[in-house]
Parts: structure tokens; C-alpha cells; sequence
């Protein structure tokens, strides 16, 4: 059981969140539930660190500030795509407040320290919550039946079921008349729906479960259980595969004084390995290949159409080809620079300035094939328009330059936690900046205005996919709403129509999930319909 003072608290506080996620998620979508929740939680899990005397790492309690942000956010995004993020960007913040609240500061800690306590606190957050229950039943008053003959009990009816329910399935096929007897036993009514009651009690008890690891692994997180120190070992094994401290790879120690005698360390190296002549030979022939390609690019974006010609492709043709391509290199060169980064062995000063050079060299070429994605995509979306597949590619590939430049800096600074604490923090950063873009009413103005530009430069009609913006989630619905006026035609019918029906299904949504599932963007959409008076009458 945890070393903690009062470790009762930390029960009631997991079975209170348990009720609470079960009452603000079971059945509803998303909104005003998802901060109210994580508010409650980070205000129990500062409650319990002040009556358990064990206070937080004030450098690490950004992220718990982040993950309220990104709460508030789910009620205020309705994208899907957004949502995704949001939950995933509140989960992964919190599960890292939990296992970081009382460790080192996160930009302090090297990449192995970290994964090592990752492993750790994950294996605790999923195994020491029955620890915890148990601990609390054994210190609970014993009754007039004693606890062990009651688990032994409960044991044996567990044991039972699956057979007795075997062979009444039996019985019944075999006899019809004892089959309508237990029919008859089994259809007794009851006040409520079993199927019902079981589900809220399995969906609170999961919630419990996980709120009692998160709560567990941030108060005792130096106190590590059996499960953690098994998998944190594990973690730092598998690391020590790869990576070797500098000092036990430098193999020096104080030595002994005069007289003295003393067996030297011997440098250490990790078992998988390679020398930096070899890893060098990577980095130089992948950076010719680059090299190439980037001075073809270059010569058809900025050779002018004649240089284009060769290839009979038209500008937009061309641009629509590759940019995914080029995305997944650019991906993979970063994955490669990191596996090249740890594995190489770079004894001498003369070595590692060969290898960061190299390395640089490959950065920026890089940075070129991005530079040549991002223009393929602003191409494509001249000619074809915004969808949220190359909006959402689009700024990704300015997220990857900065990871690129971060990568870049650590390498040459020698400190790792530039890479892992700046790419967690510019995540953080871009994840905020699309919820305050609005990429969905960001994709209706953008194409209503391209096509509005079109025709008002070629003098000719040009058709806005009406179709395509309506299926947007109700973020893009104010500005839908806002742009009827420069719709016409058979464009004004598709639109007017889809906002009647959203305005149906969004007031059916929230008069059926109550108050905890109301959403700032649902909301906005249904106001904004009912100022153009195409709201339908209930």
C-alpha cells in the first residue's frame, strides 16, 4: 500500500471523480463537463498534496494549467478533428502532471531520466489503485464476518457463475418445461434497467481507477511500487542499449593517491552502436540526394513556366502532386537525424563537428523540400480551395520546421532537453493556435472569398462546393451563416437548408444531454442561425 498519511482521502477523492466522470460523460457529448472535471480534479489532487505534506514542483504545474486550457477548449471546439486533439492534448498533459508533480523539472531532465520515469509511472497508475483498495479494506473496522471468509465467499461465487450458467443453458435446451420455469424466475421486474446500472457502475469504476493511478503516481511518485521499479528498469535497460552516460563512456575516475591501488573503470559502450565514419556516409549521401532534388525544385518554382513546360504539367497539376510525399520524408529525415544522434559514438571534439555539420547540411536541405511542400499545397489551395486536410498539413509542416530547428540547437548545445522540453512546448503552442484559428471557419471565408476574387479577376462564375462546406462541424456555422449574403441561386438553397437542419439536430442535442454537454461553438451556431431566421419551429 502507498506510504501516505491518510490514504482513505486519496479513495473518496478517486470514487468522487469516478461518480462525477460518470455523471458529466456517460451518454452525453462533450462540453462545459470536460473543464469543470479536470478543474475538479487538479483542485483534489493540490487538496491532498497539502494534507499529505508533499508539495508539487512548481516549475512542472504549467501543465496542469495547459490541460485546463485544452479542457475549456473541448467546449468551445466542435471540429472533430479538434476534439481529437483536445482530449488527447488534456489526457497526455495530465497523465504527465501526474507522473512529473513532484519529480525534477521537466526542462531539467535528460531524455533517458524521463523515459525511464515514464515507464514507471505508467505501470504504477495502472497497478497501485488496487493496491490502495486493498490497503483501505484491510484497515477498515473488521465486521462480525470476517473479510476473509467473505472474499473466499465472493471468490467462489465468481468461480460458480460461469459453470452454473453453462449448465442452466443446458437444462434449458434439454427440457422446455423447466426452461419456462427459469424463464419465468429470470423476468421478474425490477425498478430499473440492470443493463443500465451495470454500465454506469463499469464506466465509474474505470473513471475511479484511473483517477486513483494519476493521483497516486503524482503524491508518491519517489515511491515507486513493485510494478513501477520492474518497468522502470525495463525502460532504462532497453535505453542502455543505445545510449551510455558520457561519464561511464569517458571511463574516468579520481585516481587513487600516491601508494595507492585502485582497478580504473573501463569505458563503457552500448551494445548497439556505430562508429561515426559509417553514420557519416549516411548523413553525406542522403544530403546529395536532397541536395538534388532541392535544386530541381528550385528550378521549377523559380525557373518561370518555360522551365515547367518540360514536364507538360500546368502550375496547379504540378503542385497537387508530391507535397504528402515530400510531408513523410521530411518526417522520417527527423526520425532519422535521432536514431543517427543517439547511436553514433562521437568521442573526439573533431568527430562530433563532422557529425553536427552533417547533420545541419541535411537540416537544411530539409527545410528546402518543406519550403517546396508548403508551396505545392498554397498552389493546390489557389486552385482547388481550403479543406481541413490541407489546412491541417499546412501549419503541420511549420510545426515540423521549428521541431527541425530545435533538433538542430540541441544537437549543437550538447543538451538533449532542448529537443523533448521545446518540442513538447511548441506542441502545446500549436495545438493552442489552431483552437484560436478556427481552421473550419477559417476554410469557409478563405473559399467564399477565393471564389469572389476569381470572378471578380476573370469575369466569369465560379462555383463554391456549398456542399462540402455545410458538412463542416458547427464552428463554421456562424460564418456560413455570415456569407449567405454573397451566395446566389441554388448555392443560397443548399446552405439555408443545411442551416435549418443543423439548427434541428444541435437544439434536439442539447435538450437531450442537459446542461453538462453544453458547448460554446454549438451554441454560437444556434444563435447565429436564429439571427438569419432560417431556425425551424420546435
Amino acid at each position: 500500500m502507498p506510504n501516505l498519511l491518510r490514504p482513505y482521502r486519496v479513495l473518496v477523492a478517486a470514487l468522487l471523480l469516478g461518480a462525477a466522470a460518470d455523471y458529466l460523460f456517460n451518454g452525453r457529448a462533450l462540453g462545459v463537463s470536460a473543464p469543470l472535471f479536470v478543474a475538479l480534479g487538479l483542485a483534489l489532487l493540490a487538496r491532498l498534496g497539502v494534507d499529505e505534506r508533499r508539495p508539487a514542483t512548481r516549475a512542472n504545474l504549467w501543465l496542469g494549467g495547459a490541460a485546463l486550457f485544452f479542457a475549456l477548449c473541448l467546449a468551445w471546439r466542435a471540429s472533430a478533428t479538434l476534439t481529437a486533439l483536445n482530449a488527447a492534448a488534456v489526457a497526455g498533459l495530465l497523465a504527465l502532471l501526474a507522473l512529473s508533480y513532484r519529480a525534477a523539472p521537466l526542462h531539467a531532465r535528460h531524455p533517458a531520466e524521463l523515459l525511464a520515469g515514464l515507464a514507471g509511472g505508467l505501470g504504477d497508475m495502472l497497478f497501485q489503485p488496487g493496491a490502495l483498495a486493498a490497503g483501505a479494506l484491510r484497515a477498515a473496522p473488521a465486521p462480525r464476518l470476517r473479510l476473509a471468509s467473505a472474499g473466499r465467499v465472493g471468490c467462489g461465487l465468481l468461480l460458480a457463475l460461469p459453470v452454473l450458467f453453462i449448465f442452466t443453458g443446458l437444462l434449458m435446451a434439454a427440457d422446455a418445461v423447466f426452461a419456462s420455469y427459469v424463464e419465468q424466475l429470470l423476468s421478474f421486474d425490477i425498478p430499473f434497467d440492470l443493463a443500465d446500472l451495470l454500465g454506469h457502475a463499469l464506466f465509474a469504476g474505470a473513471a475511479a481507477w484511473a483517477c486513483a493511478g494519476g493521483l497516486l503516481v503524482a503524491l508518491v511518485a519517489d515511491e515507486r511500487w513493485v510494478v513501477g521499479r520492474a518497468l522502470a528498469a525495463l525502460a532504462r535497460a532497453l535505453v542502455g542499449l543505445v545510449y551510455v552516460e558520457p561519464a561511464e563512456a569517458a571511463g574516468v575516475e579520481d585516481l587513487p593517491a600516491e601508494g595507492d591501488t585502485q582497478r580504473l573503470r573501463a569505458a563503457r559502450r552500448a551494445p548497439i552502436a556505430i562508429g561515426a565514419t559509417e553514420a557519416l556516409t549516411v548523413l553525406a549521401l542522403v544530403d546529395l540526394l536532397f541536395g538534388g532534388f532541392v535544386a530541381i525544385q528550385g528550378a521549377y518554382f523559380f525557373g518561370g513556366l518555360d522551365t515547367l513546360a518540360r514536364t507538360g504539367m500546368t502550375y496547379a497539376e504540378y503542385a497537387r502532386r508530391g507535397f504528402f510525399e515530400l510531408l513523410a520524408v521530411a518526417c522520417l529525415s527527423l526520425g532519422l537525424l535521432c536514431a543517427l544522434a543517439v547511436v553514433t559514438r562521437r568521442p573526439a571534439a573533431r568527430v562530433r563537428r563532422a557529425f553536427n555539420a552533417a547533420s545541419a547540411a541535411m537540416i537544411a536541405l530539409v527545410l528546402g523540400l518543406l519550403a517546396s511542400a508548403f508551396e505545392r499545397m498554397a498552389l493546390y489551395e489557389q486552385a482547388y480551395g481550403y479543406t481541413e486536410l490541407r489546412v491541417y498539413t499546412h501549419t503541420f509542416m511549420i510545426w515540423l520546421a521549428l521541431v527541425l530547428g530545435l533538433f538542430l540547437l540541441a544537437l549543437f548545445r550538447a543538451r538533449p532537453q532542448i529537443f523533448t522540453f521545446g518540442g513538447l512546448v511548441s506542441l502545446v503552442v500549436y495545438l493552442a493556435a489552431l483552437n484560436l484559428a478556427n481552421p473550419d471557419a477559417l476554410i469557409v471565408r478563405e473559399n467564399i472569398a477565393r471564389v469572389g476574387r476569381a470572378a471578380a479577376y476573370s469575369h466569369r462564375g465560379e462555383e463554391v462546393d456549398v456542399f462540402y462546406l455545410t458538412q463542416l462541424s458547427p464552428d463554421a456555422t456562424p460564418a456560413l451563416a455570415a456569407s449567405l449574403g454573397q451566395l446566389n441561386g441554388e448555392s443560397w438553397l443548399v446552405v439555408a437548408a443545411a442551416l435549418g437542419g443543423r439548427h434541428d439536430e444541435l437544439a434536439r442535442q442539447q435538450a437531450a444531454d442537459g446542461w453538462p454537454s453544453w458547448h460554446l461553438g454549438r451554441a454560437s451556431a444556434l444563435w447565429a442561425i436564429e439571427r438569419t431566421g432560417l431556425a425551424r419551429p420546435q
